[in-house]
């Protein structure tokens, strides 16, 4: 009993380490090369322990455009992620069902499917996060308050814009405990909030921009990737020029490379129409004079 107790401990912690890999910004690359066999490890040991995880090996492959047969090693007629909510739900295991709602939010998101993000996360707010799920806690409060500030600027209704708030608040308050961890995350968020209230223009900006040297210190690339995103959104919505939006969506575009989510680079270059050989000189430039982690001026 002893043995087997370490074992499921050593599982848990694994399982879990990987996890914050995954959410936390590390190359996709490297976490893709041996998702696979690794997975169908944890299927042998406890079907109950993949089946509480593969969601985050669904949202690995959906990133990477990496397709792989994960729903193959669980037993039984598990065939989608809904399978495995309406299961964790029927069991009460509400942290699973959590998890795999949080994740859902991501995984529309990524995809620029942001009613689905919302629809996703609208059974869930801040006064019911599952405590036991930091880590889901924090993501679900990050991205349902850029999809409700994002969905607010283009579709309206002020219960998004109090939503986005909800969520800005709750950020800012994890950012005073510690910026290192939550920084760019607040920042991003207070930028959306300034961008969806018709702040004025130079405030927005240095939002971003601060948030971009934020992510850039911190070297947490998807963040940096998703920043010049969300900046060239701004231009592109506002009286921002052209090139300005281009070039933040095509910076953008590089970070998500080096990050390793390919199926993001697509969404981007298929809803902006950026032309591959821009891309690839501004990748260049960007590699002759500046590395992640030096500031842009």
């Amino acid at each position: 009993a002893t043995k087997a107790g370490l074992l499921d401990d050593a599982m848990s912690s694994s399982m879990g380490n990987w996890s914050y890999l995954l959410y936390g910004g590390q190359k996709l690359s490297i976490l893709s090369q041996s998702s696979l066999s690794r997975f169908q490890e944890i299927a042998k040991y406890s079907q109950f322990y993949a089946k509480s995880i593969v969601c985050d090996y669904i949202y690995l492959m959906e990133l990477t455009g990496e397709y792989k047969d994960y729903f193959s090693e669980l037993d039984g007629a598990v065939c989608s992620l809904d399978d495995v909510q309406a299961e964790a739900e029927s069991n009460n295991i509400h942290m699973v069902a959590y998890h795999i709602k949080v994740t859902n939010i991501l995984r529309a998101y990524w995809k620029g499917d942001y009613l689905g993000a919302e629809e996703s996360g609208s059974s869930n707010s801040m006064s019911n996060l599952d405590n036991t799920s930091p880590l889901f806690s924090i993501l679900h409060c990050f991205f349902l308050g850029l999809v409700s500030f994002r969905l607010y600027r283009t579709l309206g209704n002020d219960e998004r814009l109090s939503k986005g708030r909800e969520m800005l608040i709750q950020m800012e308050k994890w950012a005073n405990i510690s910026k290192a961890v939550f920084g760019t995350k607040y920042l991003l968020l207070k930028a959306e909030h300034a961008a969806s209230i018709g702040g004025k223009r130079d405030i927005v900006k240095k939002y971003y921009s601060d948030a971009i040297r934020t992510a850039q210190d911190q070297g947490n690339i998807h963040e940096l990737a998703l920043a010049h995103e969300l900046l060239g959104n701004y231009y592109h919505a506002t009286e921002g020029s052209a090139h300005d939006s281009s070039n933040c969506f095509e910076r953008a575009c590089v970070f998500y490379k080096q990050w390793g989510a390919t199926a993001v680079v697509e969404r981007i270059f298929h809803e902006h129409s950026l032309d591959i050989a821009s891309v690839t000189n501004v990748e260049l430039q960007m590699g002759k004079s500046k590395r992640l982690g030096e500031h842009e001026d």
